[in-house]
């Protein structure tokens, strides 16, 4: 918003302790009046009475021209988990004036969730909503599975000691807290002596302040020296990253969704070769390529009786391949 010339201004709990500490500003008073283009609320605040008041506003509601949702694929999933607040975003929709646009922007929404995304979001009628869909592809992005030499519950992670040379801007993604640390240590004591550490190898995720992880954002992004950040699932939606040449999931994503948004970090400008790489832990992999075999006799024998559906087979076969890897790991 900020490169755009966008009055904009954040409602989130951050926000809101920032203007309170410094007492300079009342934030809703400044919503109430109008004074900004756009306001980027946090799911939490939607159901507050604060916000109820600023949508009941007669004032507020004439000039309200949009109710922009990003990241919608994650309202059905995080609602229904461990994150209420995220189902409440549809609520917003009752509330507002029923002639305002809404728009939904997603870049992983499975089709199976489409239709019950946009219930939640009130399009009940097809004349009244437009559904543009766009390949995500990326020509320049290739993706690889690699199979681990070690375990993910040490401290020696030497398939990825390659990093530490610095030839490439490296997201390293790893499934928790723990295993971060562990991981910026071992990479930081392969750093040769002179070399700064802790500006070579950052770490982003949500023990961190939001000042913090902006910083490593922004040196990522700027800083020569900063060739490594690992981090946890919160390195993904919203983070705009240019500089990212590789991405490294250290074990298998929860979920294929998270899986697309953490490889999609890598290769966004198009004119740079980028890759997506997966290092999966032994016991995974061969449960892959049993399944993966058990498949392909099953087809082969299918096919000598018949060749009609073998196409329809194959591509579920690779989406029970992904379920069976995610519960074993969640397992």
């Amino acid at each position: 918003m900020v490169r755009h010339n966008i009055q904009a201004i954040a409602l989130n709990a951050d926000q809101l302790r920032h203007a309170f500490r410094n007492d300079e500003q009342d934030i809703y008073k400044e919503i109430h009046r109008c004074q900004w283009s756009v306001i980027i609320v946090s799911p939490e605040r939607l159901v507050t009475k604060s916000f109820k008041d600023i949508v009941s506003d007669q004032f507020f509601r004439k000039i309200l021209c949009l109710y922009a949702v990003d990241e919608a694929h994650v309202i059905i999933p995080w609602g229904k988990s461990f994150h209420q607040a995220y189902g409440d975003i549809g609520t917003v929709c009752t509330c507002i004036p029923p002639d305002t646009p809404v728009l939904a922007m997603t870049a992983t929404l499975w089709q199976d969730l489409i239709k019950p995304l946009l219930w939640l979001l009130s399009f009940h009628s097809d004349e009244l909503r437009n559904i543009i869909q766009q390949s995500c592809k990326k020509p320049n992005l290739q993706l690889v599975f690699q199979t681990l030499t070690h375990g993910l519950g040490g401290n020696q992670f030497s398939d990825i000691s390659w990093v530490s040379r610095r030839k490439y801007k490296v997201i390293i993604y790893c499934l928790d807290f723990d295993a971060c640390n562990r991981v910026v240590t071992y990479l930081r004591l392969l750093l040769p002596i002179g070399v700064d550490r802790a500006r070579s190898i950052r770490v982003f995720n949500g023990l961190l302040d939001d000042k913090s992880n902006d910083a490593v954002l922004t040196a990522f992004n700027n800083d020569p020296e900063t060739s490594v950040v690992v981090a946890t699932i919160k390195f993904g939606m919203g983070i705009d990253v240019r500089a990212a040449q590789v991405v490294i999931n250290l074990g298998l994503p929860q979920t294929a969704e998270d899986d697309l948004q953490q490889k999609g970090r890598a290769g966004r400008d198009r004119a740079v070769d980028a890759c997506g790489i997966t290092y999966v832990e032994k016991k995974l992999a061969l449960a892959a390529l049993s399944e993966v075999k058990a498949m392909s006799s099953a087809s082969r024998t299918s096919r000598r009786s018949s060749d009609v559906g073998v196409t329809s087979r194959k591509g579920s076969a690779v989406v029970k391949i992904q379920n069976t890897l995610t519960g074993e790991l969640q397992q």
